[in-house]
């Protein structure tokens, strides 16, 4: 059963310049449209595992689709993602959760069952459990308190956060698995998106698209 007092925090940039290094093969109101595909599919892994969660964005219309799927919205300052993601599990604490779980909107694979999984992998009340993404990023990052440690979500984060937890007196925890590691950043990530995404609103969107979009051919 999850605990009540946990909530996901999520973040997404302005949909003019979310994923720029898209711009090979799709074109901007694709990649736009792929975006909110992406959150969909990651908000509806959240739903399904009954975490309330809130999406940080300045793109309106983002919060406005957040919304409509059952999502607190917070506003984003455009000052980075660390801040954004400060921003949110800000407002978590605000509203009375005790833990944070962070993640990306680019994760398309995310299962409820592995968000179950990384909640019961931790434990106690101080504890970091983070997963690691393809390019050593940070695909999930579950915090009790939510401010145990400093949030550094830029480059290669996933070691930045571990070294972080070791700073802070703490043993990290590490959940692996194929929904938080396999984020949809640049072209070659499409195929295997296509290959392993059955279900996803992801899938369907990349599958509609012509071979230019797909990324499948040269």
């Amino acid at each position: 059963m999850v605990d009540s007092k946990v909530r996901a925090v999520t973040v997404v940039k302005s949909l003019e310049l979310a994923k720029s290094k898209l711009g090979r093969v799709l074109k901007p109101e694709e990649r736009k449209a792929l975006v909110l595909c992406m959150l969909e599919d990651v908000l509806g892994a959240l739903k399904h595992a009954g975490i309330p969660t809130l999406v940080v964005s300045p793109d309106e219309e983002v919060l406005k689709f957040a919304g409509c799927l059952g999502c607190g919205g917070v506003k984003d300052e455009g000052k980075g993602v660390n801040r954004a993601f400060e921003l949110g599990r800000e407002e978590a604490v605000r509203q009375g959760s005790d833990s944070v779980l962070l993640l990306p909107a680019d994760l398309p694979l995310l299962r409820a069952w592995e968000v179950q999984r990384i909640l019961e992998t931790g434990g106690g009340e101080r504890f970091v459990v983070l997963s690691p993404t393809q390019r050593g990023g940070t695909g999930a990052l579950h915090l009790r308190p939510p401010t145990v440690i400093p949030l550094r979500f830029e480059g290669e984060s996933f070691s930045s956060h571990f070294a972080e937890a070791l700073r802070a007196g703490l043993k990290p925890k590490v959940f692996r698995s194929a929904g938080t590691f396999l984020d949809l950043d640049e072209p070659g990530d499409i195929p295997r998106i296509l290959c392993l995404g059955d279900g996803t609103r992801t899938k369907e969107f990349l599958a509609g698209l012509s071979p230019r979009g797909t990324g499948t051919n040269s």
